[in-house]
């Protein structure tokens, strides 16, 4: 048997379990994080191995993060919902 390795990477915004503001409400997302998965991204391709991304809805509702997704898509990783 040949052995292999799976690499799951899990994406939510920078700040999804930030603690609410003095106001009660909770703080907007901020997505740097997710935007900037493109060197890690580059790291795995250029190695050959394929990742699943585990992604939340908010980050497939920013619009840059998931452009970098779909990039990684369409290098054969797989996107993944994170429920």
């Amino acid at each position: 048997m040949t052995p292999s390795l799976v690499f799951t990477v899990d994406t939510e915004p920078d700040d999804q379990w930030a603690p609410p503001l003095p106001d009660g409400t909770l703080p907007p997302f901020a997505f740097q994080n997710t935007r900037g998965l493109g060197p890690l991204i580059d790291f795995f391709h250029a190695r050959g191995l394929p990742v699943t991304w585990m992604t939340s809805w908010s980050v497939v509702r920013d619009e840059e993060s998931a452009r970098v997704l779909r990039e990684a898509a369409a290098h054969g990783d797989e996107i993944a919902g994170h429920l």
